[in-house]
């Protein structure tokens, strides 16, 4: 909570401060609460992150939050975080970008949800049109 306080008040350096905090003391929660709140820290700091354009910072976060995802059986959150991953590496990794952006939608594709395979390609088409492929 304080990290989201100091984040909407933009004390960046702050909230990554509790963020990372926090996420050292996800180890000593009880394993059915351990991975919604790790899920929700990665989440949080990946933003801040994403805040002050530390693109390192947000490519490990997403990347350990499509993992952590993914490993707990979270497709909805693991696509989700895919597609951040992907928006983020179009900024700094053209080559990975590419290989992400296709991922993202076949692994949408095993998803039921009609809505959440049209989002997915729409971010597709979006992309293709953007990048001129």
């Amino acid at each position: 909570m304080a990290a989201e306080h100091s984040a909407r008040r933009y004390a960046n350096r702050e909230a990554l401060d509790y963020l990372n905090r926090a996420l050292g003391w996800t180890d000593r929660l009880p394993e059915a609460v351990r991975i919604d709140a790790r899920l929700k820290l990665l989440q949080l700091r990946s933003r801040v992150n994403w805040a002050l354009t530390e693109w390192a910072a947000v490519l490990s976060d997403l990347e350990a939050l499509v993992e952590l995802a993914r490993d707990a059986g979270r497709i909805e959150t693991e696509i989700s975080a895919l597609h951040l991953l992907t928006l983020a590496t179009s900024f700094c990794d053209r080559r990975h970008f590419q290989e992400l952006l296709k991922s993202s939608h076949h692994r949408s594709l095993e998803i039921a949800d009609s809505r959440f395979q049209a989002y997915a390609s729409g971010y597709l088409a979006y992309f293709h049109l953007d990048f001129g492929g």
